[in-house]
């Protein structure tokens, strides 16, 4: 066999793949005569392309082709709403119409929300998975930051939130657009990696093994926590410190300090997992900050004229909480493999959600009374519906050290995901007898 007809393994930790091998009818390439650890795998050019769909959607709430056009007409139904002549038809029409736009796009949601673990798994090599998934999974967050800094530039009074609405319908546009022009197959010919070759378990038995594992089921509640904290108190931030005399645009820094800290905090992480594979330690160790941050929080937002101390505690909390993120989401596919990783990474983003929408509830309900000393200072509001949100800043400090505690003593597992694709290099290393100017298959005994 000559030197340019010969087949090289993939190389696991690079784009460039040189092979020499016969196409099956499943479209996974195999050298002739060698078992299942001789397949071939590259990682396909579109996926950063179709990853960079998914963050353009992100930013204003949609995925792919069918959520795109979905997304797009809730937008501009929302559009729609704005304009005068419904309101000829019925007062409250305008009210409806806008509900409507807005349950479009949240439905839009379902399509790219749990996305980034599945499409790094299906799309990218084992080298740049982490990476994938934390750009995939921070954009929706970096969208929330562009719809906060871009909304008070557009409006002025309420006749400007109509062009607001319009612009935000660009980026749905042109989302829908890239996903319409180019995304035409669910996955690529030859797939990246092993475990993209590999059939996942089905949708109901992947679910009973998901919550049969013990450090799943820990990483669903604990992860589940942290990612609640974030939307909560993104929710509740402004109340929380305007009883102390910090005002909104002190809160709105704030909020914009956790988002950007925490897309540099995710890619700095999602870079070092990738190169390390140390996905437990690294998981363990920046929820574990996060917490440091947010107690600092607490203590902070409870005294006056402390604004370094809560700049810097909210974009630490930003900085650790989002690299904990991507991570998570890939660890938990590393704990249930070969369960299908859009099961697992749904269900995680999943229990975010519902305990976010709890934690929001519930620190409302906490809310108290102002003092008449805070009275004076507070700048929330001139009437005397004031609340105070102090109790509510400590029970998340307290739930946030509660699952901490829960992810750095119970989520322990293999990664069997890894180990599965070592498994199949090893196979095709110990099929191969190299020389010095081809690679020929051993016999098989």
């Amino acid at each position: 066999m000559s030197s340019q007809q010969q087949p090289l393994l993939a190389d696991s930790k690079g784009d460039n793949f040189n092979y020499n091998s016969v196409n099956s009818q499943d479209g996974v390439s195999r050298t002739p005569g060698i078992g299942t650890g001789a397949l071939q795998y590259r990682p396909d050019p579109l996926r950063w392309y179709i990853l960079m769909v998914l963050c353009v959607m992100n930013i204003s709430n949609a995925m792919f082709v069918l959520g795109s056009w979905l997304n797009l007409i809730g937008l501009v139904v929302r559009y729609v709403s704005t304009l005068k002549f419904l309101v000829n038809y019925h007062d409250q029409l305008p009210v409806y119409v806008v509900f409507a736009g807005q349950t479009l796009t949240a439905i839009a949601q379902a399509f790219f929300l749990f996305a980034p673990t599945k499409l790094a798994a299906v799309w990218f090599p084992d080298n740049h998975r982490a990476l994938a998934n934390t750009i995939g999974s921070t954009s929706n967050p970096l969208g929330i930051l562009v719809a906060f800094v871009a909304s008070p530039m557009l409006v002025d009074t309420a006749k400007d939130i109509p062009v607001m609405l319009g612009w935000f319908i660009v980026p749905g546009a042109i989302g829908c657009f890239m996903a319409s022009l180019c995304i035409y197959k669910g996955k690529p010919e030859i797939p990246p990696s092993a475990s993209a070759a590999m059939d996942s378990e089905p949708f109901f038995t992947g679910i009973k093994k998901l919550f049969t594992n013990k450090a799943y089921v820990m990483l669903f509640i604990s992860f589940g926590a942290g990612f609640a904290l974030f939307s909560a108190l993104s929710s509740l931030l402004s109340q929380i410190v305007c009883v102390k005399g910090y005002n909104d645009v002190f809160a709105g820094i704030c909020g914009a300090a956790i988002i950007i800290a925490g897309f540099i905090g995710a890619m700095v992480a999602g870079l070092y997992v990738d190169s390390s594979k140390k996905f437990g330690l690294t998981a363990k160790v920046t929820f574990s900050m996060s917490v440091v941050f947010i107690c600092a929080f607490y203590i902070a937002s409870q005294q006056e004229d402390q604004s370094v101390l809560l700049a810097i505690s909210t974009a630490g909390f930003g900085f650790f909480g989002f690299a904990t993120l991507p991570i998570s989401y890939e660890l938990g596919v590393e704990a249930t493999y070969p369960v299908a990783e859009g099961t697992s990474g749904g269900f995680l983003a999943m229990s975010g959600q519902i305990q976010g929408i709890v934690l929001v509830l519930v620190g409302q309900y906490l809310a108290v009374d102002i003092s008449p000393e805070d009275e004076e200072i507070q700048v929330c509001s001139k009437d005397n519906s004031v609340k105070d949100l102090k109790y509510t800043a400590l029970m998340f400090a307290v739930y946030s050290v509660v699952a901490a505690i829960l992810y750095v003593f119970g989520v322990r597992t293999k990664y069997h995901r890894l180990l599965a694709e070592e498994r199949d290099r090893v196979d095709g290393t110990l099929n191969y007898r190299s020389t010095e100017n081809s690679v020929e298959p051993l016999p098989i005994l």
